[in-house]
């Protein structure tokens, strides 16, 4: 492996039709891995693809969405569920931060989002200095330096317009390509230790819980948003919030994203992607009740959504 740089950004592009034939490799389960880094945090970039902004030339991605994401993951899967993440030993330089909080045997089996403010703190920095050391640098080798480049200085990763384009476009099926191969190697180490873990495929695939969204219908409604429905328009008497592109493929709670919706509404369109013209309302509204309103973030996400096989709602 080349010299671990540290400062300035790196970039290697490459045609489109290497990307799939780079990522592949990396998840192939014959490829060296002898923990499961990789796959958490390709999962991470995947889930904040569409917080990423403009950088120059490129698209650029903050680590700190990176790191909350990947620190979520590696508590629940190492102090919640003592999933084991490398291949020799029970821990690694990862988890061995977890496991020094979880002595405390009050702390074995929480979940990360019911942690203690001052515990979650403390957890976060000491993993995000080792995503940056260690993890980030990792992946860009196995991935044959075509899918994104870093820069350690402005904390960011960041892709070519090509590159980014199609994560985006293929967002679905990578997705699936990743867990796939890392069930893969969770089992070929459970078996390695004759070790069996119950529901292992939903605890590696646990998303973060969707939060109550009280907050999100309070800030509409303190912005000035009608207390109507976004789809049909009637009066609200029992207001419910929806993610204008499904969560199911955001992943992700965003102000700009929200829509007060009436139950009918909100019950039939389920996963699915509103009609086009909605997109065109709900731009103005942004444009209107946010700033920064993220409107390429927005169409960015509802475009990637269809081209991944999301259905559109018929009203």
């Amino acid at each position: 492996m080349p010299a671990h740089p540290t400062y300035g950004p790196i970039i290697i592009p490459s045609p489109g039709h290497f990307y799939m034939n780079d990522i592949m490799h990396c998840l192939n389960s014959n490829a060296r891995k002898v923990t499961s880094y990789k796959y958490v945090f390709f999962k991470c970039i995947l889930d904040n693809l569409f917080n990423a902004y403009d950088y120059e030339e490129m698209i650029a991605l903050p680590y700190e969405y990176l790191a909350e994401s990947f620190s979520r993951i590696y508590w629940n899967l190492s102090a919640k569920y003592d999933i084991p993440q490398i291949v020799n030993g029970r821990n690694n330089t990862m988890v061995v931060e977890a496991d020094k909080l979880t002595v405390d045997p009050l702390l074995k089996g929480v979940d990360f989002d019911v942690l203690d403010n001052n515990i979650r703190n403390k957890y976060l920095q000491a993993t995000k200095n080792q995503i940056t050391k260690d993890v980030i640098y990792a992946l860009y080798d196995d991935f044959n330096n075509t899918i994104y480049g870093y820069d350690n200085n402005k904390r960011v990763i960041f892709f070519t317009p090509e590159s980014y384009k199609f994560l985006c476009d293929y967002k679905d099926a990578l997705e699936k390509i990743n867990f796939y191969a890392w069930i893969r190697w969770t089992e070929n180490i459970l078996d390695i230790r004759h070790e069996k873990i119950a529901n292992l495929s939903s605890k590696l695939d646990e998303e973060p819980e969707r939060i109550a969204l009280n907050k999100f219908r309070d800030e509409l409604l303190s912005k000035g948003e009608p207390r109507v429905c976004f789809y049909c328009g009637k009066p609200l008497s029992r207001i419910e919030v929806d993610h204008f592109v499904p969560w199911s493929f955001v992943k992700d709670n965003q102000d700009w994203n929200f829509v007060l919706a009436c139950h009918d509404c909100n019950a039939h369109k389920k996963d699915k992607l509103a009609p086009k013209p909605f997109l065109g309302k709900i731009v103005l509204r942004n444009r209107r009740l946010f700033v920064p309103n993220h409107e390429h973030n927005l169409v960015l996400s509802y475009d990637s959504a269809l081209r991944n096989g999301f259905t559109l709602w018929t009203r």
